[in-house]
Order: structure tokens, then C-alpha cells, then sequence
């Protein structure tokens, strides 16, 4: 699948050393299904694992892939160039720009928009939200965890916050709808 030189094998267990325990590497796709697009790689928390995650485990850690990226990321190779000034990974994907379907590209869109621009928001608060579909009628399903899960600010946060963001960036979707079975305890934000 994804090959990685003895030395990038090297520099991502030395990353990973100084993260918290559990810390491991995923790769994705950004603008996917675009000329833009671009593999990037990036840490994974263990609360960020996915069943949707198609995991490739290495010497002292693992790399995380949505299975949705596997096209993608075909034949995809990682190394690390060493010049006078620094050290860099890169991460060559041929069949990173490849097109998808419209559906699977919109999912990819909306999995990203959340993972950039509202998830790190919703951190602050020790949650996260997580795309479950986007229905043939507009609607995107998504499903709360951590301190969003029973949270009594939840409803706002949907209405006012992702949902406002969601149709601005994605104007011929309809809404949202949240399925999470919100579970309120000291888990809970407010």
C-alpha cells in the first residue's frame, strides 16, 4: 500500500516519542476528488480513530487512513529529505487527484470541513463531531462524542453554530440533523 523509507520509519517514532501515549500518524486527503488535492499526513489521537480507518501497522507506531482515501493513496510513498537547512517529509501519491464520484466527493468535503473548522473548535471543549451520512435529500447526519455527548448547549451549538457554517460552505445542502444518543454525566461540557 503505502511504502515509507527507513528514515521517515525513523523520524515518525522519534515524533511520536515526545507526543502523549496512544499517538499515532494519519494520512489523508485534502480537497480530494480536485486538481488541489494534496495527501498531507498528521498526527492521530486516540480519540480521533474511526471505524471508517483502515490501519497499517509499522515498528513502534501505526498510520490511520479513512478507507474512503485508499484509491487515492495507491502506490503512495513517504520519505524524508535531509538538505543543509532541514528535514521534511513528503509524501508522493500518483493517484491523489483522481475524480470521484460526486456523492463520495461532497462526504470527503463535508468529513474535511468538519475535521478543520469545527472540530477544533468543539476540542476546546474536550468533543467532537463526526460525519454519518449526507442523505439523497441534502441532510448531513452527524454524531457528537466527548464533552459534546449530553452537553446542555448541544441544540445551540447544532442550530446556530455547525449548521450555519455547514450551509454558508455548502449552500445546495439542506441542514443537519445530530443522531448522537446523548448520554448527559461528567463526560458532558455543561
Amino acid at each position: 500500500m503505502i511504502v515509507i523509507s527507513k528514515k521517515a520509519e525513523l523520524y515518525f517514532r522519534t515524533l511520536l516519542q515526545k507526543e502523549d501515549a496512544g499517538t499515532q500518524i494519519r494520512i489523508f486527503v485534502q480537497n480530494v476528488g480536485t486538481n488541489q488535492a494534496e495527501g498531507k499526513v498528521t498526527y492521530c489521537l486516540k480519540d480521533e480513530i474511526r471505524t471508517s480507518d483502515s490501519v497499517f501497522y509499522y515498528v513502534g507506531f501505526c498510520i490511520y487512513i479513512n478507507k474512503e482515501y485508499l484509491p487515492y493513496l495507491k502506490n503512495a510513498y513517504i520519505d524524508l529529505i535531509t538538505d543543509k537547512l532541514e528535514e521534511r517529509l513528503i509524501l508522493k501519491a500518483p493517484y491523489v487527484k483522481q475524480v470521484l464520484s460526486e456523492k463520495l466527493m461532497l462526504n470527503n468535503r463535508v468529513e474535511d470541513f468538519l475535521e478543520y473548522h469545527i472540530n477544533p473548535q468543539l476540542s476546546n471543549h474536550g468533543g467532537y463531531v463526526k460525519l454519518i451520512n449526507i442523505t439523497d435529500e441534502g441532510y448531513i447526519i452527524l454524531e457528537f462524542g466527548g464533552g459534546c455527548n449530553g452537553c446542555s448547549m448541544i441544540t445551540m451549538t447544532l442550530k446556530d453554530g455547525i449548521e450555519k457554517k455547514i450551509l454558508l460552505e455548502f449552500p445546495n445542502l439542506k441542514g443537519v440533523q445530530d443522531i448522537t444518543n446523548h448520554n448527559r454525566g461528567n463526560h458532558s461540557f455543561y
